[in-house]
């Protein structure tokens, strides 16, 4: 497959967010019980999801906002692995990481996260 990881990266294409990534585990009582979350800087393409794709997700009519990120950095969507979905933070906003495709062959991640709340400064 054709690697195009170092698009996605170029100075002229990317920009730098952070990743925000909780992990954790049930306790015995089978309670979700976080542990500390820990930011990783990433580089990537952070762009507003396309008509196509908000209706490919069946997202055609939220008025949500919903981003795509395009990087070579490994992006998480809760899963039964007792990990949290990551977090996005970019420009002071926080957004939620709602979708995964596996884009590996070409080099990348693509995730879809939806705007979640605003970060403190």
């Amino acid at each position: 497959m054709l690697d195009v990881s170092n698009i996605v990266t170029d100075p002229l294409f990317a920009q730098t967010l952070i990743v925000r990534r909780t992990t954790g585990s049930l306790n015995e009582y089978g309670e979700w019980v976080a542990g500390t979350p820990s930011d990783t800087t990433v580089i990537g393409s952070f762009q507003k999801a396309t008509e196509l794709e908000l209706v490919q997700m069946a997202f055609g009519e939220t008025q949500q906002e919903i981003r795509k990120l395009l990087t070579p950095t490994e992006i998480k969507v809760s899963e039964a692995d007792d990990t949290q979905s990551d977090r996005i933070i970019w420009r002071g906003k926080r957004y939620k990481v709602i979708k995964i495709t596996d884009d590996q062959d070409y080099g990348f991640y693509r995730a879809f996260a939806a705007f979640e709340g605003t970060e403190p400064v």
